[in-house]
């Protein structure tokens, strides 16, 4: 008898609030590689980085494109440079040396907030984008000045104002996910009490 593939809790938190929840903060153990639980666009126990399995994830559920973001390079589709093309489209933006270049903060409108708000309001393709290294982006919680509260304002904003997307597979809800090393390199307010936001933890791997 085969063996039942192990799924990790956070990968059936995402199947459950990917659906109703369109501002997800993957924290924790965001840097190792995990094995994709099921067989779809890649084979059973794939090894994978974060960034590809959410790519594989999102991808064979139904969604359009699946976009990245660091505060270094912008805005890339590592796995589909088409994808990133039609983002560009979507979100009147330009692509220079195959990224989207885009501060983090900033008064221009083509800031990454702006940007992602533009991405998670439009009702032509399912999209998720995922901001990676987002611990980063701020000194501390504690010393934020006001662009820095202005840009995480705008992302909440831009949750709050997420539109579902027709596809072959149902309606998707345009995402906004935000990968963390600790919970607490965030602002609290940005996502505690929030009813648009579900908090889902990785866990370093046991010694199975």
């Amino acid at each position: 008898m085969a063996n039942t593939p192990l799924i990790p809790k956070w990968h059936r938190e995402l199947e459950l609030f990917s659906g109703i929840k369109p501002m997800l903060i993957l924290e924790g153990n965001v840097l190792d590689q995990y094995r994709y639980p099921v067989d779809g666009s890649v084979p059973q126990n794939t090894v994978l980085p974060l960034s590809g399995y959410l790519n594989t994830y999102f991808r064979d559920n139904g969604y359009d494109q699946v976009i990245f973001y660091s505060n270094l390079v912008g805005f890339v589709s590592p796995y589909d440079p088409d994808m990133l093309k039609r983002y560009a489209a979507l979100t009147g933006t330009e692509i220079k040396n195959g990224a989207i270049p885009s501060e983090f903060k900033g008064n221009d409108a083509n800031t990454a907030p702006n940007v992602i708000r533009r991405a998670l309001g439009q009702q032509e393709a399912a999209t998720v984008t995922v901001m990676e290294m987002a611990s980063h982006y701020i000194t501390t919680p504690e010393r934020m000045d006001q662009q820095d509260v202005n840009s995480f304002n705008i992302l909440l904003q831009s949750a709050l104002s997420a539109c579902p997307v027709r596809t072959t597979q149902g309606k998707k809800l345009n995402l906004l996910i935000l990968l963390v090393n600790k919970l607490n390199d965030l602002p609290a307010w940005f996502y505690l009490n929030n009813p648009v936001c579900k908090v889902l933890t990785l866990e370093a791997p046991d010694r199975e």
